[in-house]
């Protein structure tokens, strides 16, 4: 039976923290915050909790899992050894939403990074993630969530998931970004990109002075299941923002003639552009905010993809975000999530 404890992040209750600490170096399962998402703690040296995360994720055995660190100094335990450029990075942006590959020690064991030698590492910019990684050791901490669904950044979104089948959930409220970290590959020359997050490539860019590769991956619809809502999803992408209003008018009017329920996941400036075409009452929408304040989309994006599932509608639309700054962050996302890709 899962157990539920509220902790605010601002008034911490260190009696709960030791409890769930202790959870976690007996083995168990911990659902704790971070400022992206929630995360699945579990004893980052115990085979057996390790193996129990990929179970209850319904995880594939080849996806690697980050390890969530409470100080930096615990970061040369599982890495053989820090670029320079790394170590300008976590000066700069740690604690935050920001993963850091690098060439794992013999102190990782092979089920964490799925037999890779290269290993994730993170510090979490929440107050309750660092005082339980205090209490207890460091942690992996994979979105707590089944495999291939949004991340949850809500209790309510954990509950959905994996209630009864995780040893303790904490509820410490909202995430604060909404979107899983960039991850950043520095094993490589130049860095690469492998997913986008919370803090945009350009901005690491200028703190480490040189490009970093976009790996193709970001770029190309991903063959296995991510962010997935069971609902057929169709992005429409377009740099050109009147022809992708175009666009849309062209396609609502196919699924009305064919009498379809139609959900639309669309910015503000979106569906104020199609109420001059259309009566919006005849679809289900959940806007997502401002294309002029991209924090804010992805502070909901999750959410909203959730949202949308539970509504009754045959089809969803959607539109990207660019792939610049944040907006990468998004379009990323929303094109993983898409069963069908459609450019102007």
């Amino acid at each position: 039976m899962t157990v539920m404890f509220y902790i605010d992040p601002e008034f911490i209750d260190l009696e709960i923290v030791k409890f769930c600490a202790e959870v976690i170096l007996k083995g168990g399962l911990v659902v704790f915050p971070t400022e992206t998402v929630y995360g699945i703690g579990a004893n980052v040296f115990d085979r057996n909790a390790i193996l129990k995360v990929f179970q209850v994720k319904n995880r594939p055995s080849v996806d690697p899992l980050t390890i969530h660190i409470a100080k930096i100094d615990q970061m040369y335990e599982f890495v053989d050894e820090v670029p320079e450029n790394v170590i300008q990075i976590i000066k700069k942006l740690w604690p935050g939403p920001l993963t850091i590959i690098l060439k794992k020690s013999g102190n990782v064991i092979s089920e964490v990074t799925s037999g890779r030698e290269t290993v994730g590492i993170r510090l979490p910019a929440h107050n309750v993630a660092i005082k339980l990684i205090e209490y207890s050791i460091p942690i992996v901490g994979p979105s707590a969530n089944i495999s291939g669904r949004p991340s949850p950044t809500k209790i309510e979104h954990v509950i959905e998931d994996l209630d009864e089948k995780i040893d303790i959930i904490i509820d410490s409220g909202s995430t604060f970004y909404g979107i899983d970290s960039t991850v950043i590959d520095f094993t490589t020359k130049p860095p690469k990109l492998l997913r986008p997050g919370p803090i945009p490539i350009e901005e690491i860019e200028k703190v480490i002075g040189e490009k970093i590769e976009i790996s193709k991956e970001i770029l190309e619809k991903n063959s296995r299941p991510h962010y997935k809502i069971g609902k057929p999803l169709i992005l429409i992408e377009c740099s050109d923002f009147n022809k992708k209003v175009k666009l849309f008018i062209e396609k609502l009017n196919e699924f009305i003639k064919k009498n379809l329920k139609i959900c639309l996941i669309i910015s503000f400036e979106l569906l104020n552009e199609l109420k001059k075409y259309f009566d919006i009452m005849n679809f289900k929408i959940e806007v997502l905010g401002s294309r002029s304040n991209l924090i804010q989309v992805c502070k909901v994006l999750y959410d909203k993809l959730r949202r949308v599932e539970k509504l009754n509608c045959d089809i969803v639309l959607t539109e990207d975000f660019g792939y610049q700054g944040l907006g990468l962050s998004i379009t990323y996302r929303l094109k993983q999530a898409c069963s069908e890709s459609i450019t102007c």
